[in-house]
């Protein structure tokens, strides 16, 4: 029986090519399948386009005008004393200024 010496043990390579094949294989393997989950958990579950759409929009409407066309169409409403005002009235105002900016 031949014996092995702590030396000869910490000088031996840790892996052999074959390991690290197969340790890189197992790795990209994994990180394959991670991204797949998560891109379908994104798209999926958290309706991650329908979410960017609405943040598009919401950007869009940022550089429109609809806010000034909002207060032009709704200063007589908000003229009136608080108690006087209608809000489906200043809803719905607000959503015309909304969809035609």
């Amino acid at each position: 029986a031949q014996e092995l010496s702590i030396s000869s043990t910490l000088t031996a390579p840790v892996y052999s090519p074959t390991i690290q094949s197969d340790l890189r294989m197992f790795i990209e393997t994994a990180h394959k399948e991670a991204g797949s989950q998560l891109l379908t958990l994104l798209m999926e579950e958290c309706a991650l386009l329908c979410r960017l759409r609405s943040v598009r929009r919401f950007m869009l409407i940022l550089q429109g005008d609809f806010l000034q066309q909002f207060l032009d169409l709704s200063s007589a409403e908000l003229a009136k004393r608080v108690p006087m005002i209608r809000l489906h009235r200043l809803q719905s105002l607000l959503e015309l200024s909304v969809r035609s900016s």
